[in-house]
């Protein structure tokens, strides 16, 4: 880098030049920690110019900057007072890889899934009309972002309101309007140029200056400015939602950027500005393959990422799913934007009559899977846990209540590293276990993935095969005995002690059972639970202990303990459950293993404390 970065106030100052530098360190140093760190990469190198333009134009201590997911502020957070602990981004005690209220000043909210920026940035602005003050709030949404229902439910609620919002559109990829196209660029760079706007302005001043007839007269030329520009570039969605469109600009073009916010802000009406950007922009790596590059692990920067193919869950979930679909023609697979990510690139080549990507639409995938259901087919849904809290209406009234069958492919169940509070997939049971009729299955290997999927398509209901993100664990399974859906380690001896886990936390209970001379139990399906199976591996005990890699209130073990209780199975026994009990910061899955105590060394641990 060729210094240190300016703080907002000195940015205000720089000359162009110096911007330009400005945005090639940021972005050198965006590439250098993510290839160290791991974390959002193309989507970062492309916002960075719209970034600085957004400090240059607004005091965001005072006014607010809403991101949509929140993947692309590396570059606000750099220019923001954290540009010393940018090294420690997405590392446990160092600087989230989203914003983060909890974190600094400059972010208001803790951003993390998609379509929300819109509804709490209108939220934010009639606040301060309410309240009287003159802050600004501006919503940075990328593309994506406007495949999610809930950013047009809150474009709805914009309609002709006079309030200090401005929404960017970034657009890195995906035409959504008709205006984008040769002959709109043309034009839109002529009516986005400061000599445009400034005629345009000092036009509408000179005519309403006119005695008696000026304001009639400028009311009629933008009437017929109107009426051209639809004629011409068609209409753009926005301009039905009542509010106004500026653009489309090259968001990589700092200067146009400045340009089109300070006109945007000088109406102090809600306005939506369209930037076109670049992902990847600057690493020709991101710019080539942003999608690979969007989120990464370490790397080495001068090489690229290395060669994929490595085996994981979801790559094996793909191809059990590809082999489902040559047995019968009915099953069709959903996804919500995650085709690679879920491993559905093959199904996706193989079978593309029968996939289906809706956008990042979770509410919707379960409903459209509801509809296909009803109409004959057998769908997958595959989905990250962490999304799929947003479908729990859809799985209960439109799937469940309606007696349809449909198979959850729970992708990054458990700890997620890296992303954080708003991606761990650590709700998923305590919300299917409430929904009736449901089953849950959550494998531990590739073989047991497999398994549970053939099952999950014999069973009817919503039936949720939940698996975590990576590759299975490496440790010697011999040491357990299969019986039905349970995994059974017996020690040498005889034990009065019981520890019972289901999936990756298994390797870790299973490792301090052999220390402690206990029974371990994996579970290989979750719910309903099968207690016929469970109290007989329970007799003689008189500590159980259950650990799970989710969320402590409403989950497995305090369902299992009360269902115990109930059977007059738990008369005399010391349960206790280990699991999560808060929200959960960024860290690797064994630094997380160890904040929840669901290490061996933790499990063990809590095992010694118990009566």
């Amino acid at each position: 880098m060729s210094g240190t970065i300016p703080t907002p106030r000195e940015l205000k100052d720089m000359d162009n030049g110096s911007i330009a530098l400005l945005c090639q360190d940021l972005r050198e140093r965006i590439l250098q920690v993510c290839a160290k760190n791991g974390g959002h990469l193309a989507s970062n190198l492309g916002i960075v110019e719209t970034t600085v333009a957004l400090h240059r134009v607004f005091d965001l201590k005072k006014d607010r900057l809403i991101f949509d997911v929140g993947h692309q502020c590396y570059a606000h957070k750099l220019l923001t007072g954290r540009e010393e602990a940018f090294s420690t981004l997405r590392q446990l005690g160092g600087i989230s890889g989203f914003p983060n209220r909890f974190e600094s000043e400059y972010d208001p909210l803790c951003e993390g899934h998609c379509g929300t920026s819109i509804s709490s940035a209108l939220g934010f602005a009639e606040a301060d009309r309410r309240l009287k003050r003159d802050n600004w709030t501006i919503a940075l949404a990328g593309d994506g972002a406007f495949t999610n229902g809930m950013i047009y439910e809150a474009l709805n609620n914009c309609s002709e309101k006079k309030l200090r919002l401005i929404i960017l559109l970034n657009d890195n990829g995906m035409s959504i309007s008709g205006s984008v196209g040769a002959l709109p660029r043309h034009l839109s760079a002529i009516r986005s140029s400061k000599g445009y706007l400034n005629i345009k302005n000092n036009t509408r001043t000179f005519l309403e200056h006119i005695p008696l007839i000026g304001r009639t007269l400028a009311s009629g030329v933008r009437r017929f400015k109107n009426f051209w520009k639809k004629i011409l570039l068609q209409p753009v969605i926005f301009d039905d939602f009542g509010v106004t469109y500026l653009g489309p600009v090259d968001g990589n073009d700092e200067e146009a950027v400045e340009t089109i916010l300070r006109e945007a802000r000088r109406r102090e009406e809600i306005c939506i500005v369209h930037l076109l950007t670049q992902k990847g922009k600057g690493y020709p790596q991101a710019e080539k393959d942003p999608t690979g590059y969007h989120s990464t692990g370490s790397f080495d920067a001068d090489l690229g990422l290395p060669e994929g193919g490595k085996k994981s869950f979801s790559s094996v979930f793909g191809d059990e799913v590809c082999a489902m679909a040559e047995k019968d023609p009915t099953l069709a697979v959903i996804t919500a934007a995650m085709t690679d990510g879920t491993g559905l690139g093959r199904f996706s080549r193989e079978h593309g009559d029968r996939f289906f990507d809706v956008g990042i639409a979770e509410e919707h995938a379960v409903t459209f899977a509801a509809g296909l259901a009803a109409g004959g087919m057998r769908p997958v849904a595959a989905i990250y846990s962490t999304f799929l809290q947003r479908s729990y209406d859809q799985l209960i009234h439109d799937i469940s209540l309606q007696g349809l069958d449909l198979v959850l492919a729970v992708d990054r169940a458990g700890f997620v590293a890296g992303d954080g509070l708003t991606h761990q997939g650590i709700l998923d049971v305590p919300m299917l276990t409430t929904i009736p009729r449901s089953s849950i299955w959550s494998p531990e290997t590739y073989a047991e993935l497999e398994e549970a999927l053939e099952a999950a398509l014999r069973t009817p209901g919503v039936a949720a095969v939940r698996y975590p993100r990576g590759r299975e664990a490496d440790y010697d399974r011999s040491l357990w005995q299969e019986k039905g859906d349970l995994m059974v380690y017996e020690p040498d001896t005889p034990t009065d002690l019981v520890l019972i886990s289901y999936g990756r936390v298994s390797k870790n209970l299973l490792e301090a059972a052999v220390e402690l001379g206990a029974r371990a139990v994996k579970l290989k399906k979750l719910w309903p639970l099968d207690l016929a199976s469970l109290v007989p591996l329970l007799e003689g005990a008189k500590r159980v202990l259950f650990a799970e890699e989710g969320f402590r209130h409403g989950g497995l073990g305090e369902q299992l303990g009360a269902a115990l209780m109930e059977a007059g199975a738990g008369s005399g026994l010391s349960y206790r459950v280990l699991a999560v009990e808060d929200y959960l910061p960024h860290a690797s899955v064994e630094e997380l293993d160890r904040l929840t105590g669901l290490d061996r060394e933790g499990i063990l641990r809590t095992v010694r404390e118990m009566a």
